[in-house]
């Protein structure tokens, strides 16, 4: 294989691969430099009498039969049941036509989604009750038929360290 073709110019192939090599190295950066370590967050231990404790209203989410063309949101709560405020970060989706937001005393999150997934942390205090805003919009991935999509965080609950709400719908 030739670098350089018989006019003095790159080979097209090889300038590909460079490319393509590139692109995935700022990818990763991206995405570690853009999430929250685990560090950040206030650690518990199970064993601890006070900590933060999460009740998610609902972890599956049944959104019905919809049109690719709808837009259908849905909210749930996530409360802090706990005695030591919860940490809630790392937010994506298993689809970039599913995105969340979460809404702490009023203050908007940013959007996540699979693709955009900022460096955030909020915190709900013990007792309190933040929303979870779903949206779910197939004509961003056309599909038809029955969907299922996954939305994923992270928390400073040591007995729910990792959440998953399923989301399902019947799109036609």
């Amino acid at each position: 294989m030739k670098k350089i073709n018989s006019k003095g110019k790159a080979d097209p192939f090889v300038l590909g691969i460079f490319g393509f090599a590139a692109l995935v190295i700022v990818g990763v950066v991206l995405v570690a430099f853009n999430s929250v370590p685990e560090s950040q967050m206030t650690a518990y231990e199970s064993t601890q009498t006070e900590k933060p404790k999460i009740k998610v209203e609902k972890t599956s989410i049944d959104m019905g039969n919809i049109k690719v063309s709808d837009v259908k949101t849905e909210e749930i709560s996530l409360e802090n049941i706990g005695d030591k405020p919860l940490q809630i970060s790392n937010v994506y989706t298993s689809c970039g036509c599913t995105s969340v937001q979460l809404i702490i005393n009023g203050k908007e999150s940013p959007m996540f989604s699979m693709h955009n997934n900022p460096a955030w942390m909020g915190e709900i205090a013990p007792g309190g009750v933040a929303t979870l805003k779903l949206i779910y919009e197939p004509a961003k991935m056309p599909v038809q038929g029955e969907v299922e999509r996954t939305i994923f965080f992270r928390t400073n609950d040591p007995e729910n360290s990792e959440v998953k709400i399923n989301l399902k719908a019947r799109v036609s």
